[in-house]
């Protein structure tokens, strides 16, 4: 048996969460925004945090959470952060994230990155599965 402090080591965090208005909502069109929170519980839009983690970045926008969350305790995501390196919103330097376009950050996740997110899961839940 777990006890609670076990079991809450990891939260999964929502990527663009429940209660986005505030951070998120600003930064898009009507329709971006819709389809995001059409996909709010997919898989794709959740990554495994550590508990304290996740209570900081509960709410907050992808370029809050990069900075002071996903790299804590190199627990960069490296799908999301990849994703972010190909379209150069974000540089590294010795291995320290540094942001290049806050904005353009906010604005980058949507509901075709919360599927390519999805399908990056599955693929490697398979490829361990083969192994």
């Amino acid at each position: 048996d777990y006890t609670v402090a076990e079991r809450s080591k990891h939260h999964g965090d929502h990527i663009c969460p429940d209660k986005s208005d505030q951070f998120w909502k600003p930064h898009y069109s009507a329709a971006a925004y819709d389809g995001l929170l059409a996909n709010k519980y997919s898989i794709g839009n959740f990554m495994l945090l550590f508990g304290q983690d996740n209570v900081e970045s509960q709410n907050r926008e992808l370029s809050y959470k990069i900075e002071h969350i996903y790299e804590t305790g190199k627990q960069v995501h490296k799908f999301v952060i990849s994703k972010l390196f190909d379209e150069k919103l974000v540089d590294s330097s010795r291995g320290v994230i540094k942001t290049l376009d806050k904005n353009s950050i906010d604005k980058f996740w949507n509901k075709n990155k919360i599927e390519d997110l999805k399908n990056w899961y599955l693929k490697n839940i398979l490829e361990q599965w083969n192994y």
